[in-house]
């Protein structure tokens, strides 16, 4: 039995963070001790994580914790800090907050709480000294704010359809489950759902958990499983019947709750955190605290029913006790420690503290003004801006690829030109001492962002002074310091709101002004950033620009970002003014083209992004190359190797029919070489590339902002179900024969009668689609949009509407019947493709390939294209259509290019 508990009002805190490299996992310990106002870093060092030793010893618990442990704790160095943390918190009598940051999803599948102490070789989860949980961030903006404790509120949900045993799931008691936790949740307000007269639908989840009060506390009761990477709950229909929902609908309902999402979400359902050994991304918990949530409690695995029964009553005994998620987590587990699933309950916060309820009333505003810090000399301040900037961008992932900003090295930075004026030049070069504004346009993709970011630290790390490659790169010919102010734009609105309530419908207070400035919300930007350790005057921003003697240059990344018309109006009037009353400073604002942008001469000068020319991408590839030898120079002939290796590639890429159109472009070059350099190495089937580059762009959609900040605004709906939505509207426009499409008339125009009918409890958002398709149009590339109309680029939407149609019952009749319309021809062989090399299930294309086979010498010529196209190898499924296609373009006297690239497999 672990040691009795011994609480301070101050624990100790000890974060791991692994993040993920192109060459594995790196660890770093980051360790705060109580009262002290700093932090202490260690690492980061390498840990050598086996998947498969791992999957392995999953039976096994003991040998299972064991050697994850050694693999974590891989370094010795590492092994030593661990300890020696561990064993000071415990020395001093400390509790320690351990808390796992997995900066990669599929992190979350491994079975974390099994650690052990390294020293002891015990369970660190089962110490209740030590309160282990995973730290997830939120992609929502927004302050968590608690409720007293007499105020709490919890809803139980059950969901017991009468015929589980259809579905080999044991039957569920709702009456007796609802029973035995609200007896838990004594002295609160608890409302439920679930039985035979109130059926747990999504839809009456959905009207319960939008009532007016909110919930603090939802606790759900239902089956679960992870079916093709997707999470399903077993919930149930109208009749009480089961209803199969993709468990993401549920992360949407949390999310769009608001000012009334809960502060706790317990999962009391199988594989809600994953099954501890597939390699999935979309398990339900993390996607949960994505979301909003500020607690999730989730069980990962097929946890027993005995266990839940013995867990949850002294986890809600110790969480209303004393209102600590992590604490009352700790408690519960000694309770089951017997128990062979003892560890399968997991909690993913954003909580600091882990508290879900205030021990007095809580303050009104959901945001606080900070607090000014004691009075600092302006050079300190400036030290400390530019200090706390520079970590703020060395964390940031820009495109899919590793980025070492870290690294300062300038040379791994492409210059960009931007054209304009009737010539070709570099990106800054329009500013000068008369010119001090500069739009930079361009689409998805095209640089804008990473050069503002990389503009901002280089300056930053070379402050006062101008590095003369900087100037060379950027075009920059003034040579006065330039104190470089990093803002995103798309975070002033929100700024705004925090400083001038009124705009929420809320009643000021004496913290908050009347009408804030573009500089006060700047300051307030900016302030986000600093930390206990090296605070900022709440007034920086503002004293630097009246300061005569110090030039500042603005750097205002994403106009196109802020959602709202007005709000984007708003920004840039007060840009304008700001220009005009202080001329002396230099203004740089990056946007795709808007309709509403009134950022013009004289005022602004515009310049738009060129497409990489051969150069520009060459180099590229070289850092990419580079980056795997470290910061060491290379020796001649290895630099040499690196060079040629760059070239070799980019020549292949640009030689290939798919992907040469999409190269000049910064972030899809970035994602080829992504490609290029994985184990997979660079796909030679059309659908393979098209798959391999959805999947990866929309994946890295969210790592356009910082990685605390990620995509608040729209990166909350989840990879697989952005791909649908994509798949159904491209499928839409195929259909109807448009290459553009309003959002209205997917959701309820013409798109109706074309896509198959939906669940009317899975009717589409169209707020939220619309969000979504916003996200993709910014950050991705895939998706292009101008007055309402939203466009693919490139191949993309023969490809995404591919993807639709193999998923539709009637594939092989829609594929046909548009067999002769050569607008369909690439999509048919792309879904031909998808079907074999993507879902592996070739034996349901046999009747489309005997109806095409006997449909005449284009069928035929169709067939062949798409086999061709389709297959990396021989299909035994497919080998009698092979033949026979073989057979009929001999006869035919076919090309016999086509026939050559058939025949070799047979």
């Amino acid at each position: 039995m672990a040691n009795p508990p011994h609480h301070t009002s101050d624990p100790a805190d000890l974060e791991l963070s692994l993040a993920p490299l192109e060459t594995g996992l790196d660890l770093t310990l980051r360790y705060r001790r109580p009262g002290d106002a700093g932090e202490d870093l260690r690492g980061p060092f390498p840990v050598a994580l086996d998947r498969e030793r791992l999957t392995a010893l999953s039976g096994d618990a003991v040998a299972y914790g064991a050697a994850l442990t050694n693999q974590l704790l891989h370094h010795p160095v590492a092994r030593s800090e661990f300890i020696s943390i561990c064993d000071g918190s415990i020395e001093a009598a400390e509790t320690l907050r351990l808390r796992l940051h997995l900066h990669d999803p599929a992190l979350h599948t491994i079975r974390w709480e099994l650690l052990h102490d390294p020293a002891t070789g015990a369970p660190l989860a089962l110490d209740e000294r030590i309160l282990l949980t995973r730290f997830v961030s939120a992609t929502r903006h927004g302050r968590v704010t608690l409720r007293p404790d007499s105020q709490l509120r919890a809803h139980i949900a059950v969901a017991a359809p009468s015929n589980l045993g259809e579905y080999n799931l044991t039957p569920i008691d709702a009456p007796a489950e609802i029973a035995r936790i609200r007896a838990a949740l004594d002295n609160i307000t608890v409302d439920s759902l679930g039985g035979a007269d109130q059926p747990c639908t999504l839809s009456a989840l959905s009207g319960h958990l939008r009532a007016d009060a909110g919930y603090d506390i939802v606790y759900l009761v239902a089956h679960g499983a992870v079916v093709d990477g997707v999470p399903r709950l077993y919930l149930a229909n109208a009749a009480g019947r089961v209803a199969v929902k993709d468990a993401r609908q549920l992360v949407t309902l949390l999310r769009n709750l608001a000012k009334r999402r809960p502060r706790l979400v317990v999962l009391a359902s199988c594989a809600s955190a994953g099954d501890g050994t597939a390699a999935t991304l979309t398990t339900l918990g993390p996607l949960i605290a994505q979301a909003g949530v500020p607690a999730v409690l989730a069980m990962q695995g097929q946890v027993s029913v005995a266990t839940v029964a013995q867990f949850m009553p002294v986890f809600f005994r110790e969480l209303l006790h004393h209102g600590c998620a992590d604490r009352a987590l700790a408690a519960a587990r000694l309770e089951v420690c017997e128990r062979p699933d003892w560890w399968m309950p997991v909690l993913f916060t954003r909580l600091r503290e882990g508290r879900i309820w205030a021990a007095e009333p809580a303050a009104a505003p959901e945001e606080r003004v900070r607090p000014v810090p004691p009075e600092l000399d302006p050079q300190q301040a400036i030290h400390n801006y530019l200090a706390r900037l520079q970590r703020e961008l060395a964390q940031t992932d820009v495109v899919p690829i590793k980025n070492a900003y870290a690294a300062a090295d300038t040379r791994a930075y492409v210059p960009l030109q931007v054209g304009g004026g009737g010539a070709v030049e570099p990106i800054f070069a329009a500013l000068n001492a008369q010119q001090t504004g500069l739009v930079l346009l361009g689409a998805a993709g095209s640089g804008k962002s990473h050069t503002l970011r990389y503009a901002a630290l280089a300056l930053a790390q070379n402050w006062p002074a101008i590095a003369p490659e900087i100037s060379a790169d950027f075009g920059l010919t003034l040579q006065e310091p330039l104190l470089p102010i990093y803002v995103q734009l798309q975070d002033l609105p929100r700024c705004r709101d925090v400083l001038h309530p009124q705009a929420q419908g809320q009643e000021p207070t004496l913290l908050h002004m009347q009408e804030p400035t573009l500089l006060h919300m700047i300051d307030y930007h900016i302030g986000c950033i600093a930390s206990d350790d090296a605070p900022l005057p709440a007034t920086l921003i503002r004293e630097l620009t009246n300061d005569a003697t110090q030039r500042c240059l603005f750097l205002l990344d994403g106009l196109d970002e802020i959602d709202e018309g007005r709000e984007r109006q708003m920004v840039q009037q007060a840009l304008l003014a700001l220009q005009h009353e202080q001329p002396q400073h230099i203004y740089v604002v990056t946007s795709r083209p808007l309709p509403d942008l009134r950022l013009n001469a004289p005022s602004f000068i515009t310049r738009q992004i060129e497409p990489l020319n051969s150069n520009q991408m060459r180099r590229i590839l070289h850092h990419l190359y580079r980056a795997a030898y470290g910061a060491a120079p290379l020796a001649p002939e290895v630099d040499q190797q690196v060079e040629r290796q760059a070239a070799d590639l980019l020549a292949t890429i640009l030689a290939d029919p798919d992907l040469g159109p999409m190269a000049p472009n910064p972030l899809f070059l970035s994602a080829m070489a992504r490609m290029a350099l994985s184990d997979v190495g660079l796909p030679r089937i059309p659908v393979k590339k098209y798959t391999a580059l959805v999947d990866l762009l929309l994946e890295w959609r969210r790592n356009r902002l910082r990685l605390k900040d990620r995509a608040s605004l729209f990166a909350d709906v989840p990879h697989r179900a952005a791909l649908g939505h994509l798949a159904e509207i491209a499928a839409c426009m195929l259909a109807v024969g448009r290459t553009e499409l309003t959002l209205e008339a997917f959701v309820q125009g013409v798109c109706v009668a074309v896509l198959p009918p939906r669940d009317p409890e899975d009717a589409l958002d169209a707020d939220a689609l619309e969000h979504l398709l916003r996200s993709v149009v910014r950050h991705t590339g895939l998706l292009a949009e101008q007055h309402g109309l939203y466009r693919f680029t490139f191949g993309f939407r023969d490809y995404l509407a591919a993807c639709a149609i193999v998923g539709f019952a009637d594939m092989n009749g829609r594929l046909f019947a548009q067999s002769a319309d050569p607008a369909w021809r690439t999509t048919i062989m792309l879904a031909i493709g998808y079907q074999i090399t993507v879902k592996l299930n070739p034996r349901t294309l046999k009747p489309l390939f005997g109806q095409l086979l006997t449909s005449g010498s284009d069928s035929v010529i169709l067939a062949a294209e798409a086999l061709a196209a389709a297959l990396d190898g021989r299909e035994p499924d497919l080998e009698p259509e092979r033949r026979q296609i073989v057979a009929q373009l001999h006869a035919m006297h076919a090309d016999p290019g086509l026939i050559q690239r058939l025949e070799p497999l047979g």
